[in-house]
């Protein structure tokens, strides 16, 4: 049924509009495409110049063309045929290609319209009707079951859910423990964090109270009395220290912490803890991009899914369901002592009996992935980075606002460097991320502390290695996080005396 007519002043010129809109994009970041597209590259501008050009002469011959519903339809195929490429086909995500498969989409609606009645005439029509109910019952199942997915991920919150593009309290709900549930026999507090209820500062007795945010760190695999904001309040006796973070946070949700715990703490000052070894990477977490939200293989669920399944039977830990015990069951009224706490987990002090987080493939294929975003050619990640942290030290209010910077397992562990950089097969920088992010740190007049000189002189056991991470794990075991308590508290020093 034909329900309107479309003069090519309205249906090619914005065919036109895309292609120049691909144009654009194409010709602004040049080095990119070359990159990912190689040869290609020249014959993707080419192409876009051609559909713009034959869309403008088309439209100025002023033809009318039929438009129908099935027109409609076949954009849809095309959308979702797009989509489903850019997911399977896409591993690292440009925020660019939005733009490009627009223009792409645009090209396929336009020979819909202009092909149809060639293909009409030549393809018998009870096939083009089963190739349209087919095509169209694939595009509703795709988009009804992700719709569902992210509807049960909304009212039942879950680390299976977890998606780039959620936002700070999403991400929290999902991934932090339920409150009040034990994580290493420590009831967490009623924002999911592994501390204390929060409570606003009242300054009295002489003590100070300063607000720790970090990702997994926070969250810890460790038990609560050997955290290392734990054992830092032991090393000053007059600060108290709210530990705030959950596992997969990134910088942006820094910032968000950062804001609420200026109004609803107030502490005296703020340490912002950033992991090198993967900030890097989710600084460059969509805040409110919505290409992100509907191509991003890392926020598609009917992608992520599989993904996690086979992690979870496969022979490899997932990092993110299982870095510590499971925190599920009643609550106890009292946290466990370390006294109850050494029978538990008895390698609280043999290093040697800790269990692995990862098998060993795994965990070195995580490390190699690490370090060639941390230390190789990568910009973007440390351009986002220095923008959230800007922005948290704004949210702070005025207030102290510090940096303590942790390395990563690669950076402390010679071994393990060396293991990384044979497998990587790229140049590698290892001390790039403190190198650089010092280097701002101080130029933009923020207190700051490297851990990564106290960890790299530590003292080496007896098989050669520092064992200042948990085993396969890029978190602090108990000694790391002491070592780390002493960097937090020359930190906290610090910022306490401005």
């Amino acid at each position: 049924m034909r329900v309107a007519l479309w003069s090519p002043r309205t249906a090619l010129l914005l065919c036109a509009a895309t292609q120049g809109l691909g144009i654009v994009v194409v010709v602004w970041h040049p080095a990119l495409f070359e990159r990912v597209l190689g040869p290609a590259y020249h014959g993707l501008t080419a192409l876009f110049v051609v559909c713009a050009l034959g869309a403008l002469v088309l439209a100025a011959r002023g033809r009318k063309v039929s438009f129908s519903a099935g027109h409609v339809r076949a954009t849809l195929y095309g959308a979702v045929a797009l989509a489903v490429a850019h997911v399977v086909g896409v591993e690292r995500f440009h925020p660019e290609v939005g733009p490009i498969l627009l223009a792409l989409l645009g090209i396929w609606s336009a020979a819909v319209v202009a092909l149809t009645p060639a293909v009409t005439a030549v393809v018998p029509t009870p096939l083009l009707r089963a190739v349209d109910l087919l095509s169209f019952a694939i595009c509703a199942l795709l988009i009804t079951a992700e719709c569902g997915l992210r509807f049960l991920a909304m009212i039942s919150p879950s680390p299976w859910f977890q998606r780039l593009d959620m936002s700070t309290a999403q991400r929290t709900a999902a991934l932090g423990p339920a409150p009040g549930a034990l994580h290493f026999g420590y009831p967490v507090n009623s924002r999911r964090f592994y501390d204390v209820e929060w409570r606003r500062h009242q300054p009295s007795g002489g003590r100070s109270r300063i607000a720790c945010i970090g990702d997994s760190f926070s969250a810890s695999v460790v038990p609560h009395p050997y955290h290392y904001t734990t054992v830092c309040e032991g090393m000053l006796p007059n600060v108290d220290i709210d530990n705030i973070g959950v596992c997969s946070a990134g910088p942006w949700d820094y910032v968000e912490w950062v804001r609420q715990a200026s109004s609803e703490l107030e502490p005296d000052a703020f340490v912002v803890a950033v992991f090198v070894g993967n900030d890097l990477h989710e600084a460059k977490r969509p805040t409110s991009r919505l290409s992100h939200a509907l191509i991003h293989r890392d926020s598609v669920l009917l992608w992520l899914l599989p993904q996690r399944f086979r992690a979870r039977s496969g022979a490899a830990t997932n990092g993110l369901l299982a870095s510590a015990e499971p925190s599920s069951g009643p609550a106890e009224e009292k946290a466990l002592t370390p006294e109850q706490l050494a029978p538990r987990y008895p390698w609280i002090g043999d290093f040697t009996k800790e269990p692995a987080t990862f098998d060993d493939g795994a965990y070195r294929k995580l490390e190699v992935a690490r370090a060639i975003e941390a230390c190789g050619n990568d910009t973007v990640g440390y351009l986002l980075l220095r923008r959230a942290l800007r922005e948290a030290r704004a949210a702070a209010r005025g207030r102290p606002f510090g940096v303590l910077l942790i390395p990563d397992e690669f950076q402390v562990e010679d071994l393990l460097w060396s293991e990384v950089v044979h497998a990587a097969k790229a140049p590698l920088d290892r001390d790039r991320p403190q190198r650089e992010l010092t280097a701002w740190l101080a130029t933009e007049g923020i207190p700051y502390r490297d851990a990564l000189p106290a960890f790299r002189a530590a003292a080496a056991r007896a098989d050669g290695r520092k064992h200042l991470y948990h085993r396969n794990d890029t978190h602090w075991n108990v000694a790391g996080n002491r070592l780390g308590a002493a960097e937090l508290a020359e930190l906290a020093k610090a910022l306490l005396a401005r």
